[in-house]
């Protein structure tokens, strides 16, 4: 969380909350995000007056939601479980998929599956609204090595491995703090480009409105880092 403190800012939250609910349905009221995080978007739409479902499969970051929620006076459904296998039994005017949760499962099956599921969660007529990386900016920029300071002194140094054969990115992560090794890790996304992304959510219902970049701006997203993908589940 320290890591992405300066990534993940108010005027960053504030910007996302505006896309989304200039993207939401007409007469918008229920509204699934999955995963939620540690609540920085729920919490800010419930106060909206949207009623909310969040469901993370990490118990510090529902934790730390529900105690954001309390201090907002907000009403929100949050929920610890693994959006494969939990069951929420109810469809929704929207569902949420934001910074980039998609691609990080362990097989490509594994991730198709988490998109019917969130597929799945729409009504008819409803929104999916996923916000993820951008490859075709990500290669136009790539570093294999690459090196962040926090404010609060932490060093992260990343080195990154493309495989064109899977299409994964791994990235190996080393948290220094004084010299001395914190943390050493490393995570594997499967990169997914538009077009694929489209395709697998057209398969479960959800044909695309529009492609926009990390600002909400519809047009070119050549230089965008991360983009906005808005899905209306097809009426039965």
């Amino acid at each position: 969380m320290s890591e992405k403190k300066d990534v993940l800012t108010r005027g960053r939250n504030n910007q996302e909350l505006r896309i989304i609910i200039a993207n939401l349905p007409r007469h918008c009221r229920t509204i699934l995000d999955a995963p939620c995080g540690y609540g920085r978007i729920s919490n800010l739409l419930a106060s909206k007056n949207y009623q909310l479902v969040g469901i993370d499969i990490n118990k510090y970051f529902i934790r730390i939601a529900q105690q954001d929620a309390t201090q907002r006076r907000n009403s929100v459904r949050y929920l610890v479980g693994n959006i494969l296998t939990k069951q929420i039994n109810k469809k929704f005017d929207a569902v949420l998929n934001i910074f980039t949760s998609i691609g990080y499962l362990e097989t490509e099956e594994k991730n198709e599956l988490l998109i019917k599921k969130l597929c799945n969660y729409v009504k008819p007529g409803g929104r999916l609204i996923i916000e993820t990386m951008n490859p075709i900016a990500m290669f136009r920029r790539y570093e294999e090595r690459s090196n962040k300071v926090t404010n609060d002194g932490k060093v992260f140094s990343f080195r990154r491995y493309y495989d064109y054969k899977t299409a994964t990115m791994t990235t190996r992560v080393r948290e220094t703090r004084s010299k001395k090794l914190k943390f050493s890790g490393a995570h594997i996304i499967r990169l997914y480009f538009p077009h694929e992304l489209v395709e697998i959510c057209n398969k479960y219902g959800c044909e695309i409105d529009q492609i926009l970049d990390q600002r909400g701006h519809d047009g070119d997203i050549m230089d965008s880092l991360r983009m906005w993908l808005i899905f209306t589940k097809r009426k039965q």
